[in-house]
């Protein structure tokens, strides 16, 4: 699933989660467990107030919308796509990552409906350095709304994304993982997880 990497806010003043399990348990880790043990800086996270936003693209199932994002009294529009993509379950899947082979856990021949999460700042500067707590909280919260809406009659099977990460860092080490993690918790309470390291990529599955 190699997918290109694309620009996201910092969100390292989330505090750091403690993964004492073993590479393999951290992987297949059910996102309730991980979630309960993210201590975000503010209380009541997941009830942000969204910023305003407007869909500007569809296409079949992918979709665009620009978010009027705003701190203090800079704008900070940001650009959300969602981009549709099939996952075909086959032997070579098995072959080839067997972790996610058995973490989709469908019988071969089965396609899989996915959506790639991709954000950016939609003006001509990146947004790569923005650190306010209020600001990355309701980012978030409008993300987790427009999701719901565009996911209430026809929910993918997977949900993909490639948050930043610094050097060395393990994806799940990320602050930026740790909060779109949490509020996808939110967005969608049965979603369960799957870390690539290798491909740098983090899977949901919705359903």
């Amino acid at each position: 699933m190699g997918r290109k990497s694309h620009t996201s806010p910092s969100f390292d003043d989330v505090d750091p989660v403690d993964f004492k399990n073993s590479p393999k348990d951290t992987k297949m880790k059910s996102l309730e467990e991980i979630y309960t043990e993210i201590r975000l800086r503010e209380v009541g996270e997941g009830t942000s107030e969204p910023f305003k936003y407007k869909k500007n693209f569809e296409r079949g199932d992918s979709f665009g919308y620009i978010i009027d994002g705003f701190a203090g009294d800079e704008k900070i529009p940001i650009k959300l796509q969602g981009i549709t993509y099939k996952e075909r379950v086959s032997d070579d899947m098995e072959m080839d990552r067997p972790e996610f082979y058995e973490f989709v856990n469908e019988p071969n021949g089965t396609v899989l409906d996915g959506i790639e999460i991709i954000f950016s700042h939609a003006g001509d500067s990146s947004f790569g350095l923005v650190n306010d707590v209020k600001f990355m909280f309701r980012l978030m919260s409008t993300i987790k709304e427009i999701l719901q809406k565009e996911f209430s009659s026809n929910m993918p099977n997977l949900l993909i994304y490639s948050p930043n990460k610094k050097g060395s860092e393990q994806i799940e080490d990320t602050g930026r993982h740790r909060l779109y993690a949490a509020f996808i918790k939110k967005a969608f309470p049965k979603a369960e997880m799957f870390i690539d390291d290798q491909g740098e990529e983090i899977v949901f599955k919705l359903k």
